[in-house]
């Protein structure tokens, strides 16, 4: 009986101690499960942030189909609240070539975006003359600077489901 204790003694020592003892390659693997939920969801607002940017920039390029090309099939455009939202990329592309043509020189410059879940957060600044009508509002030829940020909200797969805009796009439409 002695024998029986001392055995299952020594045998929970051993796998007490073996338990306890973990390889090099055993903490690794351990180590990156613990932290893969914080690394997958700053890889997902990283993912976020680029294809924001890049909608920013296919504006800029003027590359109407570019714009919200990772837009989402419900995707909505807020704009900056002044107006209806416009429904649908098809909706906002059609919206976008039409201002792009009134100011068919606007660029962008000094972009930086901010991740946060499922949100992207992009400043830039905007330059462009109002050189041709738009919707019946004749160019007054001049050349406006605006600071901007664009809001962007994502779904899990990546996909741009709204934007919204903090500059008022009257602005551009003022008169000297």
């Amino acid at each position: 009986m002695k024998q029986l204790i001392a055995t299952c003694v020594v045998g929970m020592l051993l796998v007490a101690c073996h338990s306890n003892t973990q390889t090099s390659e055993e903490k690794i693997i351990n180590d990156s499960i613990a932290r893969a939920p914080g690394e997958l969801e700053r890889k997902k607002e990283e993912r976020n942030k680029e294809t924001a940017i890049a909608s920013v920039m296919a504006f800029g390029r003027h590359d109407t189909a570019g714009v919200f090309k990772a837009a989402a099939a419900n995707f909505v455009d807020y704009g900056d609240g002044s107006f209806p939202p416009v429904k649908g990329k098809d909706s906002v592309t059609a919206s976008i070539a039409i201002f792009i043509k009134a100011f068919s020189d606007i660029h962008v410059r000094d972009i930086t975006a901010i991740s946060e879940g499922d949100s992207v957060a992009v400043f830039a600044q905007w330059i462009g003359t109002f050189k041709n009508p738009l919707m019946g509002i004749p160019p007054t030829g001049i050349t406006t600077i605006l600071r901007d940020c664009d809001v962007y909200e994502f779904n899990k797969a990546g996909r741009i489901t709204s934007h919204r805009a903090t500059q008022n796009v009257s602005q551009y439409l003022r008169k000297k």
